[in-house]
């Protein structure tokens, strides 16, 4: 009985001290009225609370809540900004290549050996078996990988029409680009004929020309030229809450042979 009792109040005790700490916690994160403080965080304390360096964000986990917020616009009203996302991802203001910071991501794979680049905070948020994924955040690096998935998914000729349709912008030009689209599916549904040729990234910069429209350079090889470095040019406009690829007029992507990633002004490509 004795060791009983003595168990009793140790256990009452520890849980005391713990009511103490989290009282004082609560204390230190409210206001004077009693509500928690909202507002962004800063990177140092994000560096702090994770042991700095890169944080995976490719998927939730205990202990990683933390980046979400940080790397989010925070609106007076304290809530997350999400410059309109069809599905709810958080966005911030735009950044040029300098200041871009590519998170983990993972793949997933698309139709005829295609595959696409994600992350569950930058996108694409929406992307079911089968389906053109969609919905990428308002971010810089949400631009860029939405522009890198329209590079790799570009080969995936059984999806042509559809990938045209959910990912290009909304204008004449979309028009003309539909109607080549179902050509080429024709023919190759005539010939059985399907590509299997697969881009890789290995270079990109962002010019922020403002809130809603970005222009995005891949450098990219192919996996029938393996010893030659391309880079393509890509605009992209903010609309409906997603990011679109804007056609040029006449159809035509400035894609151009280069001699290396860094005379091209670009970055690596680094997961």
């Amino acid at each position: 009985m004795e060791a009983q009792k003595k168990l009793r109040l140790a256990l009452v005790g520890a849980l005391v001290v713990i009511l103490v700490l989290v009282g004082a916690l609560v204390w230190s994160l409210t206001s004077d009225g009693g509500e928690v403080k909202a507002g962004p965080v800063s990177p140092s304390t994000v560096a702090t609370a994770t042991g700095g360096g890169r944080v995976d964000l490719s998927e939730p986990r205990p202990g990683n809540t933390v980046p979400a917020t940080s790397q989010a616009s925070i609106t007076p009203t304290g809530k997350v900004d999400t410059w309109g996302s069809v599905c709810g991802l958080a966005g911030v203001e735009l950044k040029p290549t300098v200041q871009v910071n590519l998170p983990a991501m993972r793949t997933k794979v698309f139709v005829d050996s295609t595959y696409y680049y994600y992350n569950n905070l930058t996108g694409p948020g929406k992307r079911a078996d089968g389906d053109v994924p969609t919905c990428y955040a308002h971010s810089s690096e949400g631009a860029i990988l939405a522009a890198a998935n329209i590079e790799l998914m570009s080969w995936a000729g059984k999806k042509s029409v559809e990938l045209v349709k959910t990912l290009t912008y909304e204008n004449d030009a979309q028009q003309l680009m539909l109607k080549r689209a179902q050509r080429i599916l024709e023919r190759a549904q005539k010939h059985g004929e399907y590509g299997a040729i697969l881009s890789k990234i290995v270079g990109y910069s962002i010019e922020v020309i403002d809130e809603n429209n970005v222009v995005v350079n891949l450098a990219f090889t192919r996996s029938d030229e393996p010893g030659e470095l391309y880079k393509n040019t890509f605009k992209m406009t903010w609309s409906k809450g997603d990011w679109k690829l804007v056609i040029p007029a006449d159809g035509e992507f400035e894609i151009e042979e280069i001699s290396s990633i860094t005379d091209a002004g670009m970055v690596s490509w680094i997961l």
